[in-house]
């Protein structure tokens, strides 16, 4: 009987941890070093669900993107995450806002930004026409760099002012200074990190551990 009750508790435990399991997104428009974000965070031993393979083989690509999950909505109103994975980003966590937005279980949003005529360009750059889904490239429907820049602009209103609408807590960090800055951005995100018993140290031993100079760029290019 003794035995009966611990499993039961044990079960109980469990499910009510799930439930409790808080979420931390990363969103925006993208090209604004979320990617590293996620890679860093990883180094740090945050339950984004990834591992060092995963960052290596996301460094090797020529859009250095990737390492993307996107949570479900669950019937209790809360999005889907476990101990091992807390942490989520996906583009479509900004173009589909209106499905999760309201979620019960958000700790913080991190918005990565950047100039918006250099993360058009960015996007411009690796995009090789349509039907060919590069990574990178364009989103939203956009095929040029100046409709790409029209869409970020339009895409990070709506995400903001819907979280802002639905009292979600964000986080801005600027690019590319959140990627070359470890002491900027562990300041920015102190809170959430504080939650997964990440230390600065430990954070800055992340970021040495996954920074890489020569994937910062910050071009404001006009168009051309």
């Amino acid at each position: 009987m003794a035995r009966l009750l611990m499993i039961r508790l044990s079960v109980f435990a469990l499910a009510l941890g799930t439930r409790a399991c808080r979420v931390i997104l990363i969103a925006g428009t993208g090209r604004a070093g979320t990617t590293f974000l996620v890679e860093e965070l990883t180094a740090a031993g945050a339950p984004t669900s990834f591992n060092q393979g995963a960052i290596a083989w996301t460094q090797g690509t020529e859009a250095h993107a990737g390492l993307e999950t996107m949570p479900a909505l669950e019937n209790d109103g809360a999005l889907s995450c476990s101990a091992h994975h807390r942490i989520f980003k996906s583009p479509y966590l900004t173009t589909r806002y209106r499905q999760w937005a309201n979620a019960t279980n958000i700790e913080a949003v991190v918005i990565p930004v950047r100039a918006a005529q250099g993360a058009a360009h960015s996007r411009a750059k690796l995009d090789r026409g349509p039907g060919t889904n590069r990574p990178g490239g364009f989103v939203a429907g956009a095929t040029t760099e100046a409709e790409q820049l029209a869409a970020n602009t339009r895409m990070s209103y709506d995400l903001v002012y819907a979280l802002a609408a639905a009292d979600v807590p964000m986080i801005f960090l600027a690019y590319p200074r959140h990627v070359r800055d470890v002491d900027y951005t562990f300041s920015r995100l102190e809170s959430v990190l504080e939650s997964m018993n990440i230390t600065k140290s430990k954070f800055a031993r992340a970021h040495a551990a996954t920074f890489r100079k020569d994937f910062v760029h910050s071009s404001n290019t006009s168009f051309s």
